[in-house]
């Protein structure tokens, strides 16, 4: 049956994709490249917080294995999800994990060339290699409009403890 629902996701047959892969998951746990997919299957049909279940599932599972940026690359996927949702405080929370999760490796240059061109993951690596030595120095990074969609980086700018916004 999971290689059912793999062939339906390959061939982008969600409602197919979907049941299949339900009906695997209340047998057996499922790997993260399957989750993965069986939340696109949901997506696709309609159950955005079926796929954001079996997201936050698959992010935890990457970040069990070690797969950091996996595991970023779905949590930047939850944050666009509850965007479209209009819940920006879970959305900015997503987007604060895939910071975290992304930080070490940006300021080192690891980052794989799969998630490169991102524009939220360049407001990523430009935060953190900033944030570093921002905090001291009365630094902040403007965050993007999260609700807006719009993920190009705003400009860095100092602010001081009577405005700190």
């Amino acid at each position: 049956m999971l290689q059912t629902a793999r062939l339906a996701a390959e061939r982008r047959s969600w409602v197919e994709a979907f049941e299949a892969y339900t009906t695997v998951d209340r047998g057996q746990p499922l790997g993260p490249e399957d989750l993965d997919q069986l939340a696109k299957a949901a997506w696709w049909t309609g159950r955005p917080n079926d796929s954001i279940a079996a997201h936050e599932r698959a992010y935890a599972k990457y970040v069990e294995r070690g797969d950091v940026e996996q595991a970023a690359f779905v949590a930047l996927t939850l944050r666009r999800e509850h965007t479209v949702k209009l819940d920006t405080s879970s959305a900015n929370g997503w987007l604060a994990r895939a910071v975290r999760l992304l930080c070490f490796k940006a300021r080192k240059n690891e980052i794989r060339s799969g998630l490169a061109g991102s524009p939220v993951l360049e407001t990523v690596i430009v935060t953190c290699r900033v944030s570093p030595c921002a905090r001291s120095k009365g630094i902040r990074i403007r965050w993007p409009l999260i609700s807006t969609g719009t993920e190009k980086p705003n400009a860095v700018r100092r602010v001081s403890p009577s405005n700190p916004r």
